[in-house]
């Protein structure tokens, strides 16, 4: 930003003519930057390729199979026994990374991996990161927008704290409302490319570990427990996969109207 301030001809100029030029750009070098954070991260993090095998030629024709291009898999050394978990990370196919730590490599076997792994895929088949992106276009702009309403109204000195506390009320609860969903959503993609069982399998192998995970639900996660009875629900009626492609889309259909009226203040 500093280098278009200063070598761009006029831009302190029209930085100072419109009031929301200077949020407007610099939320187009987030969309940028965002491009090569997955390559910053595989770089700082202490990961190392998944070792040249059987599991590792297993996972590379899963996604090919799909479609998908995903980055050699990288072993995350956490040095902890108890954080297991995997991520999937970039937008676009020559930064796409998925993460597993040495954790849960230990725990699980071959077959369980792969299911993990179909999860991960699972959230690059439904552009999740991708949503996860215009999420973050989407606060900004309800984080202007609200401000904006504020002056608008009769009290505006007393009500300024909303324009801070609202749009962040808004993101957490909208965000863990569509990411407890989204994972639903990679959870169904990996049982239907692998099967109900073994994803529970893996579920009940993490409760094991850590027995208060079975019954929790965190913010963007539902609890283990229940995932693992919404894994068995629908393999017996399909029909609720219906049911919770309708929840999932109120909640996006929620945070674009808001978004929308944002914007138009």
């Amino acid at each position: 930003y500093w280098i278009i301030l200063t070598f761009v001809p006029h831009a302190q100029d029209l930085r100072k003519s419109f009031y929301y030029l200077e949020v407007l750009v610099m939320l187009a070098l987030v969309v940028g930057v965002t491009f090569f954070v997955p390559l910053a991260i595989r770089m700082v993090l202490p990961a190392s390729p998944l070792p040249d095998g059987r599991l590792r030629r297993r996972l590379e024709n899963f996604a090919r199979d799909r479609g998908r291009k995903v980055h050699p898999r990288s072993v995350w050394r956490t040095a902890s026994r108890v954080f297991a978990t995997a991520f999937v990370i970039g937008l676009v196919s020559p930064f796409r990374y998925v993460f597993i730590t040495d954790s849960l490599m230990r725990r699980l076997n071959e077959d369980e991996v792969l299911a993990v792994f179909a999860h991960e895929l699972g959230h690059v088949r439904h552009r999740h990161l991708w949503w996860l992106m215009t999420f973050i276009i989407s606060l900004s702009l309800v984080m202007m927008g609200v401000e904006q309403g504020v002056k608008l109204l009769p009290v505006a000195q007393d009500a300024s704290w909303v324009s801070f506390v609202g749009p962040l009320v808004f993101a957490y609860f909208l965000f863990g409302y569509v990411s407890r969903r989204f994972e639903r959503q990679a959870d169904a993609f990996a049982a239907m490319y692998t099967s109900p069982e073994l994803l529970a399998q893996v579920f009940v192998k993490l409760g094991m570990a850590n027995p208060a995970m079975m019954k929790k639900q965190g913010w963007r996660h539902f609890s283990l427990e229940q995932r693992i009875r919404e894994l068995m629900m629908s393999k017996a009626h399909p029909e609720v996969s219906r049911l919770f492609s309708k929840e999932l889309w109120r909640g996006l259909a929620l945070g674009i109207v808001v978004t929308v009226g944002c914007l138009l203040l």
